[in-house]
């Protein structure tokens, strides 16, 4: 359980590319570009749902998929879900994903966050890892899906933890602009209170 909240605070892995959606209060990281997609409501423009996978193949007998998905969030439903229902969501998801799982909950006060980390038996005398996660913030929601299968290397396992641990919160682009409108019309206002030098007679 200590591994899975440490998750939250872990910093992020150098990476290539940044997922993180104009609209959406969180960000992740991947080493590469991922496949991405957007779905827009027709009736409402801006509501709009972003996708990505990633996907990295090692060898034969290994290979990973990372989806993460950010949406709007419906009203209140940063305060409207408690950390058993998170769980329970993410434990929905992992049926037919793994068959031993353990979870974990996190209040960000802005943001909620689960995980689940569990793991199926393979072919390969090991285990297939999975592990999702559900942020939840006062207008997104971001889950994340990765699957980690076959034989596990120190770069396969490095890859998808970094990846992992790369989720976080990130102030969305309209409210960063208007933090930047804001900033600026305080420097003019300061610049206009400025008392003028005296003139030489």
């Amino acid at each position: 359980m200590t591994m899975l909240l440490g998750l939250a605070t872990a910093p992020a892995i150098a990476a290539d590319y940044t997922f993180a959606p104009n609209g959406c209060e969180f960000a992740m990281t991947f080493p590469e570009q991922p496949t991405s997609a957007e779905r827009c409501d027709p009736a409402a423009p801006t509501q709009c749902t972003h996708s990505s996978v990633f996907v990295k193949v090692y060898g034969m007998d290994s290979s990973m998929r990372v989806t993460a998905t950010c949406s709007p969030a419906e009203d209140n439903m940063l305060k409207r879900y408690s950390g058993d229902v998170m769980r329970f969501t993410l434990e929905s998801m992992a049926k037919g994903n793994a068959k031993t799982y353990e979870t974990g909950f996190n209040d960000l006060g802005t943001a909620k966050q689960a995980i689940l980390l569990g793991s199926t038996p393979n072919d390969h005398d090991g285990e297939d890892v999975y592990m999702a996660q559900l942020w939840i913030g006062e207008k997104s929601v971001l889950t994340i899906e990765g699957v980690l299968t076959g034989v596990q290397t120190p770069d396969s396992d490095s890859t998808f933890t970094g990846i992992m641990k790369s989720i976080r919160t990130a102030p969305t682009k309209a409210t960063a602009t208007k933090a930047d409108e804001e900033t600026e019309n305080k420097d003019k206002k300061e610049d206009k209170a400025e008392p003028e030098e005296p003139t030489k007679e």
